[in-house]
């Protein structure tokens, strides 16, 4: 039985407590957590794999992003009985596109700590050029570019201890996954300045922002930013 769902009796059960949750079968090898971020672009999930479970036989239809909390070594089962290791580190983004049925189990003692980020098809949608205040071309010092295709930008951004960094703008639409807990200090375009407190593993969802950003903490922060490339 999953922290706070009730147990299964039969298959049908299952998929209606999966429903009411918005998450997919293989979540019943998963502890059953909030939803961080759900909207017109993105479902966002905080999954949170038991050691030595495994999951029922599913199909991602979308693409994703995976961004690895912990150390994960996920072994993949598929329907034709092809079996696929993945191993990853802390802090790993990999890009999870669209595939076939299969079973996923974490053989490990820990958990594993995953942010999966589920790109919803849309139609109609422009592209999003970045601008020139772009964090990329205005702060590279900072801002590192881990992925990037037809539907993605991630951006991996690190701040020093009391570092401030350059006034730029997020032109996209993007998920942020905070990969330190941090204090940040961050001034907009019109003065007003904002104190935000960040969790490791916190997600949240961001809209055209132009600001600058300081590091009001001893230690170092550090972000995910994963925009989407239309609206």
């Amino acid at each position: 039985m999953l922290s706070g769902v009730p147990e299964c009796d039969t298959l049908d059960t299952m998929f209606k407590i999966a429903a009411a949750l918005c998450l997919p079968l293989a979540a019943f090898a998963q502890t059953a957590r909030p939803v961080p971020v759900d909207n017109a672009y993105v479902h966002v999930i905080d999954a949170l794999d038991q050691p030595h479970s495994k999951g029922r036989m599913h199909q991602h239809k979308v693409n994703r992003v995976m961004i690895y909390l912990t150390k994960c070594d996920t072994r993949l089962t598929y329907a034709d009985g092809k079996v696929e290791n993945q191993h990853w580190k802390p802090n790993d983004v990999a890009w999870s596109p669209a595939g076939e049925p299969h079973t996923s189990e974490n053989p490990n003692d820990a958990a594993c700590h995953i942010i999966e980020i589920e790109l919803k098809p849309g139609e109609g949608r422009k592209p999003v050029p970045a601008g020139p205040l772009d964090p990329v071309k205005v702060d590279p010092k900072r801002y590192q570019v881990l992925l990037d295709n037809a539907q993605v930008r991630v951006l991996r951004a690190t701040y020093a201890p009391h570092d401030t960094g350059v006034l730029h703008q997020h032109d996209r639409d993007r998920v942020t996954v905070y990969l330190t807990d941090s204090e940040l200090r961050i001034t907009g375009a019109d003065g007003k300045v904002e104190t935000r407190r960040t969790q490791r593993g916190q997600a949240g969802w961001g809209g055209v922002a132009k600001h600058q950003e300081q590091n009001v903490s001893a230690t170092p922060f550090e972000v995910i930013a994963v925009e989407l490339k239309d609206r």
